[in-house]
């Protein structure tokens, strides 16, 4: 691991430095993480580094094992596909329920967040955009703990959609898809919105199924190519009735 700020001293820091080092892929699956190593480098004991890797074990980032410590999780497609599906049926709720009150700020703040996320090289951003995307079509809910939940589970899959943006072209059928959401919402259709939506959610979990088949440790792979997501039919005809009752 790379040296740390001495400011980063508290369990929470600590574990966003290492947390920023698993997305980044400057950890690898599977990587050893050593309490008594990361206490030097963070000058500290090893309980706020412990407290640290607890927190990333609850977020799914670590893993801790008997007579073996701590080491960095291993991606699991089908953890991921689980954790998009339960996040599809929260943010169609959470759409339907934000919908009425979504206004002139929410449109401009979902179109710049498009914008910035097209416009970036950086992974880092590209990711903030998009949870901005999704934030500024969904805060309006009023549901503050149905909101906790599905930033929960966000951040739980964000190293898989972040490998994806690195390694596929995922991000050109990322934003096309969020521009389409976003015409259904200013076209005032609910009904297509969702749909979107939820197509868009598992859309992502395809193509990372797509993806990881073809990465898998023992070179198995797909008959697919991994890097050219497939563009679903039932989006672009839900796309083109955007306008539709």
């Amino acid at each position: 691991m790379g040296r740390s700020s001495k400011s980063k001293t508290s369990p929470d820091e600590i574990a966003d430095a290492i947390r920023n080092q698993i997305l980044r892929g400057e950890l690898e699956p599977g990587t050893p993480v050593r309490q008594d190593e990361l206490a030097a480098e963070f000058e500290v004991s090893r309980v706020p580094v412990r407290e640290a890797l607890r927190s990333l074990a609850s977020e799914g980032l670590m893993l801790w094992q008997p007579h073996q410590g701590f080491r960095v999780a291993q991606l699991k497609p089908a953890e991921a596909r689980e954790i998009l599906e339960i996040r599809s049926v929260l943010e169609v709720r959470a759409l339907e329920w934000a919908f009425p009150h979504l206004g002139p700020d929410n449109i401009e703040e979902a179109r710049d967040a498009i914008a910035r996320a097209e416009a970036t090289k950086s992974i880092d951003e590209w990711s903030h955009m998009n949870g901005v995307f999704h934030t500024a079509t969904l805060g309006a809910c009023g549901r503050p703990h149905l909101l906790a939940l599905i930033q929960q589970l966000n951040n739980r899959v964000d190293r898989y959609i972040r490998l994806l943006v690195q390694r596929t072209d995922y991000r050109i059928q990322a934003e096309r898809e969020h521009r389409a959401i976003l015409a259904t919402i200013e076209a005032g259709n609910l009904a297509a919105a969702s749909l979107l939506l939820e197509q868009h959610i598992e859309d992502t979990a395809d193509a990372l199924d797509q993806f990881l088949e073809g990465h898998r440790p023992d070179g198995a792979s797909g008959s697919e190519e991994p890097g050219t997501p497939a563009t679903n039919t039932a989006f672009q005809a839900a796309a083109s009735s955007s306008t539709g009752d």
